[in-house]
């Protein structure tokens, strides 16, 4: 009878340790379940993650290339306005020249008008003694 109760309890203990190891297995499959839907989650979103990045990527090369062509641009727009400041400064050495041909000019002008001013009482001065000859027969 002794052993008869012995082997009851190790008959119910045994029991018991297998409804607890039966209870943490399906804890443990719970957790795996979990765990594996979890994964799945984080798969999911590294996928969109990496399409993001993708397109990321793209927009990337496009602004590259945008900031390639406003560079281009800008360098052109640089070198025009070098070349018209060299023209606007041609322009000014040739007003320039102009104006010193014009005070040259006006100069000769003025000189022009003192001789014909000389000149002209010159010949006023000729025709009175001009006058003064008589001719004789």
């Amino acid at each position: 009878a002794v052993v008869a109760e012995e082997v009851r309890t190790l008959a119910q203990r045994t029991q018991h340790s297998t409804q607890e190891i039966h209870a943490m297995i399906e804890r443990l499959q719970s957790g795996a379940k979990e765990a594996v839907a979890v994964m799945e989650r984080s798969r999911d979103q590294a996928r969109v993650s990496v399409d993001h990045v993708v397109h990321a990527g793209g927009s990337l090369e496009e602004i590259g290339r945008r900031v390639q062509t406003i560079t281009d641009m800008t360098a052109q727009i640089a070198s025009a306005a070098e070349e018209q400041g060299a023209v606007a400064e041609e322009i000014n050495r040739n007003v320039v020249n102009i104006s010193q041909v014009a005070e040259q000019t006006a100069a000769g002008s003025r000189q022009t008008a003192a001789s014909s001013e000389t000149l002209a009482r010159l010949a006023t001065e000729l025709q009175s003694l001009v006058g003064q000859f008589r001719v004789r027969a």
